[in-house]
């Protein structure tokens, strides 16, 4: 019997104990509804738009839970279709990339055959500006030649009036 007792006194102090540490509010139908449509966007508010909006209610309620739904199915579909112009844009730039690289080689290409070219300018240059200094020193020699054949042709001539009149 004493056991029985202090089994039922244990079992009492320990039903009261924990009584006493239960919440004391009273939970309401609008504080549970809140509670519903606040784990319902929650994933909203962390940018999941991929799971639908879903709270079973009637009245302003589903008004409300439903006006939420259509948001986030807008939204979704507004980061899908920027999903999608980002993966277009990447494309293009990617095309963009590789177009500039092929110009930036061409212009290389260009660029080191005008080097050439000019190079072959000045060996030009330089050859046509030798063969006119060697014109302007073979005009001086053949004028040279010229007048000592013109003074050499005088003393000839004046070899034969002499060797005439002998």
């Amino acid at each position: 019997v004493v056991s029985l007792v202090m089994s039922w006194l244990v079992s009492w102090l320990l039903f009261t104990w924990m009584i006493a540490r239960l919440p004391r509010e009273s939970i309401s139908f609008r504080s549970s509804v809140r509670a519903g449509l606040l784990a319902a966007v929650a994933p909203l508010a962390e940018g999941d738009f991929s799971r639908p909006v879903k709270v079973q209610a009637v009245g302003e309620v589903a008004q409300i839970a439903n006006a939420i739904e259509a948001v986030r199915a807008q939204v979704a579909g507004v980061l899908s279709e920027l999903s999608g112009t980002v993966d277009d844009v990447h494309e293009a730039a990617g095309g963009l990339a590789s177009r500039a690289a092929t110009l930036a080689s061409g212009s290389q290409e260009q660029a080191a055959s005008l080097e050439e070219t000019a190079a072959s300018l000045r060996a030009m240059t330089d050859t046509v500006r030798s063969n006119a200094e060697h014109s302007q020193e073979a005009k001086r020699i053949a004028s040279h030649t010229r007048d000592q054949a013109e003074v050499g042709g005088e003393a000839v001539q004046a070899a034969v009036v002499a060797m005439s009149g002998i």
